[in-house]
């Protein structure tokens, strides 16, 4: 029961000190089926964003799909960095995302990505360590639901995930890309794509919520 009561302190603490972000884009944009999409076109190169949401908390993966166009050209996420001030992020990797223990339920929903409701079973272990440092403690017996529904969401991101990939002229072509920008401010936040010798930026602004 003591487990229980600090799994959950631990939980609200967090969840306290997290800033929340209004995320609106500084570019014209279009909806499909709710999503923001922008697009940026070169001689040579286009490319298409998706931003499926309109808030970011802080110290979680931001998710955006990326899809791109140009003749023979191979992207991937090296190609890719978010920037603000003078910090260069670069993306989570594949792997990164499928072994960390992040939950994208709700990313992929605002993607129109549904995902099934998961059988819980008793979980046994007393605490789990999480990636970047962070240790949630739980008591035996403990409802599964959330870790198995998490592990499937990480699951579809990484399977639907930006790798490389060669491009094309006639058709979109890309993945899923996700930062965890952990020392993050508000104000405006870049992503910058390169493909050939061309560089698409699409211009974000980060408001405190």
């Amino acid at each position: 029961m003591k487990l229980k009561i600090l799994f959950f302190t631990i939980l609200l603490l967090f969840s306290g000190c997290a800033t929340i972000f209004d995320i609106t884009p500084n570019q014209s944009f279009n909806f499909s089926q709710g999503k923001k999409v922008l697009f940026s076109k070169k001689q040579h190169s286009e490319v298409k964003l998706e931003l499926a949401q309109d808030t970011y908390t802080k110290n979680t993966p931001i998710l955006f799909f990326i899809e791109a166009k140009s003749d023979d050209f191979i992207l991937d996420i090296s190609d890719i960095t978010l920037h603000q001030d003078t910090k260069i992020y670069t993306p989570l990797s594949a792997n990164a995302i499928l072994n960390s223990g992040y939950n994208f339920k709700i990313s992929l929903q605002n993607f129109n990505i549904p995902t099934p409701p998961i059988t819980s079973n008793n979980y046994q272990p007393s605490f789990i360590f999480t990636p970047y440092g962070n240790i949630f403690f739980i008591s035996k017996n403990y409802d599964d639901s959330y870790f198995k529904e998490a592990e499937f969401s990480r699951r579809i991101v990484f399977a639907n995930y930006l790798k490389k990939t060669t491009l094309n002229a006639k058709e979109f072509l890309g993945g899923f890309i996700a930062f965890i920008p952990k020392d993050i401010h508000d104000g405006k936040i870049e992503i910058r794509i390169k493909i050939q010798k061309e560089e698409h930026i699409f211009s974000f602004n980060l408001s405190i919520n």
